[in-house]
């Protein structure tokens, strides 16, 4: 017989003592969590017994009106950037569980948080499986409604007034379904080197998979039949496809604040992101990262930079494929290798194979260069502004960035500074850190100095006519010039978009007239007569802004070869080359202006916006005060307007 010693005994207590409090912890637990949770006073329906007082919530439409109430959560979105909402339903634990084990919980970085949303239900069955899974994973939002596809727009609204009301700190909302696959580092990615940059300039935003010249559904046996007394127009606005979107905090607001004024629709992405978005000032994005329906159509997405897949995104995805199509989506890369390298001495940049280089090609003389693929920036954009600076310009740069840059500036403009090669290993070597950090610089592969200009300035124009298409406008510049685009893009809209039905091919800017050719050989500007041999120049576009359309550039690249090199790039492009083609001078009052006082002497639009757009040749020590200036201060007396 074997004898248990007083130690063994002690052992065995402390051990039953450990899981006699582990199991009351686990049910006192969870008679807690279904005390808090549950309420069961209506027969046959879960409803919230909340923490604390319900908060009330009101969806009111212009024929239709809903209360809801939700509980408030405690500390949930501290620190992060995004909350992904997963809309589910009642029964779906299938699904909501093939969410969860695979990308919902998968390393995903930590300042995204993802929770599904729930109404409720009539079935008790349904009600007291859904409270123990509340109860286990604590990772669902309950609203106090009936869930029904029909009342989808009412989960948005719960789930736009939750993100509103308790995580305003983050920046974004990704609203998804419980059928779709999302790939949360490869999204952080985007928001850090794409969203986050859009956001800076315009931050009411929808990015998704946009829905164009889109018919409502006439056929009355259809889950997407529109009801003509609801929606009578014959298409329906550009609209956000529902199964993912991102939104952004400052948006979700004014979305919430128009429902009075449209009618109840049950097609939410419809609702939300056609009708109710196109009553306010939110822009749509085509992200590329949303809309595809299987790991073939990922596959056949263009790349950032070559790099990082767009997929972010598979909707409509069967529960036995959850896992598969989330491992091939995460783990597979379907872009080539060519992205930056700089392994060749004193910096350089190694492009893609052939449909990098280009040829600035003159009368005289014959230059190759290359630049690296950036398919993709340019979507959605109308206006492209590159500005010039030279590798050394470290500090004017971030003046640049600093002022006028990424200051709220309208979603439908793109700045990006434009670098050629330098021989300093040390420029070079920061110049890249300058590029890593902020994402902001195009490079191409030659010498970077004054006399070559020209190269530069072609550079631009072939980046912009190759990568960029899309957008209507070019606007040239210098990293010692300001340019306030919130004017900028008014001007656009209300001059420079109705000269363009006229006419396509438009140089605008501060026109030089009768300037004769500098014969000092001293002189920067020297031009020696061989190269120009006229007493006075053709008129031309001075050269430190001008806005260029999509039409002219090309027609400029394209006869470089009947003229001789001229190192001073305005006379050459805005002048020789133009004189050449059918491209028109606007003279604009938006450029040309050497300081804030001459600009504060500008006329201004019907007396109400101040024409100045642009101020040149800026000192650093005044691109900040000179900028605030321009940009608070309106010339245009009593009269004016701010554009903010």
């Amino acid at each position: 017989m074997k004898v248990i010693t007083p130690v063994s005994t002690t052992a065995i207590t402390i051990i039953n003592n450990k899981l006699l409090k582990i199991f009351c912890l686990v049910v006192i637990g969870s008679l807690l969590c279904t005390y808090l949770y549950a309420d069961y006073t209506v027969p046959h329906v879960l409803q919230m017994r909340m923490l604390s007082k319900n908060d009330e919530f009101v969806a009111e439409f212009k024929d239709k009106i809903f209360e809801y109430t939700m509980n408030p959560p405690v500390w949930l979105c501290t620190k992060i950037d995004m909350l992904v909402i997963v809309l589910s339903a009642p029964k779906n634990f299938e699904k909501r569980q093939k969410v969860r084990d695979t990308w919902m919980y998968d390393k995903h970085p930590a300042n995204i948080l993802v929770r599904f949303i729930i109404g409720e239900t009539t079935d008790k069955e349904i009600s007291e499986k859904l409270l123990k899974e509340q109860c286990q994973y604590n990772d669902i939002i309950r609203y106090k409604f009936t869930d029904s596809y029909g009342l989808l727009p009412i989960k948005v609204h719960a789930s736009f007034s939750y993100y509103n009301k308790y995580c305003s700190k983050a920046k974004y909302l990704l609203k998804t379904d419980d059928d779709t696959i999302i790939e949360l580092t490869r999204l952080n990615f985007f928001i850090e080197n794409m969203y986050n940059k859009m956001y800076e300039q315009n931050n009411r935003l929808f990015f998704c998979n946009p829905f164009r010249n889109h018919q409502p559904n006439k056929d009355i046996k259809s889950k997407f039949f529109m009801d003509p007394k609801t929606y009578n127009e014959s298409m329906y606005p550009d609209f956000c496809q529902g199964c993912s979107y991102v939104v952004t905090r400052e948006a979700v607001p004014e979305l919430m604040a128009v429902t009075p004024l449209v009618k109840y629709i049950k097609l939410e992405d419809v609702q939300y992101g056609g009708v109710l978005r196109s009553k306010t000032n939110i822009s749509i994005i085509d992200s590329k990262n949303f809309g595809y329906h299987d790991t073939e159509g990922a596959k056949k997405a263009k790349c950032y930079d070559n790099i990082v897949p767009y997929a972010v995104g598979i909707l409509g995805v069967p529960v036995d494929k959850m896992k598969p199509l989330y491992k091939e989506l995460k783990e597979y890369n379907f872009c080539s290798k060519n992205d930056v390298d700089y392994t060749v001495p004193h910096v350089q940049i190694r492009m893609s194979p052939e449909d990098n280089k280009f040829v600035a090609e003159f009368k005289d003389k014959v230059f190759e260069y290359t630049m690296s693929s950036s398919e993709g920036l340019c979507r959605r954009i109308d206006m492209l502004v590159i500005v010039i600076s030279a590798p050394k310009y470290f500090e004017k740069r971030q003046k640049v960035r600093d002022t006028w840059m990424y200051d709220k500036n309208p979603a439908n403009i793109l700045v990006r500074f434009i670098i050629g090669d330098t021989t300093d290993k040390e420029i070079s070597e920061k110049l890249l850190k300058e590029q890593r950090q902020y994402k902001d610089i195009i490079r191409y592969k030659f010498a970077d100095s004054y006399n070559l200009l020209p190269i530069k300035v072609h550079a631009s124009f072939s980046y912009y006519n190759k990568y960029c298409p899309e957008a209507k406008y070019l606007l040239k510049t210098d990293d010692d010039t300001i340019i306030e685009l919130t004017r900028l893009n008014f001007f656009i809209e209300s001059i420079y978009n109705e000269m363009y039905k006229r006419h396509n091919q438009l140089f605008v800017c501060n026109r030089f007239r009768k300037a004769k050719p500098f014969r000092n050989k001293q002189s920067k500007y020297f031009i020696e007569p061989k190269l120009y041999n006229e007493s006075v120049y053709l008129d031309f576009c001075q050269g430190c802004s001008y806005v260029v359309t999509r039409e002219a550039v090309p027609a400029l690249l394209s006869l470089t070869p009947l003229v001789n090199y001229i190192k001073l790039e305005d006379v050459q492009y805005g002048g020789v080359i133009r004189n050449k083609t059918d491209i028109s001078i606007v003279h604009s009052r938006n450029f040309g202006y050497g300081d804030i006082k001459s600009a504060k002497k500008a006329k201004c639009y019907d007396n109400i916006v101040p024409y100045a757009v642009g101020i040149l040749g800026v000192p650093m020590d005044k691109m900040e005060p000179w900028y605030k200036e321009l940009k608070e201060h309106n010339f245009c007396g009593t009269n004016g307007t701010k554009l903010r």
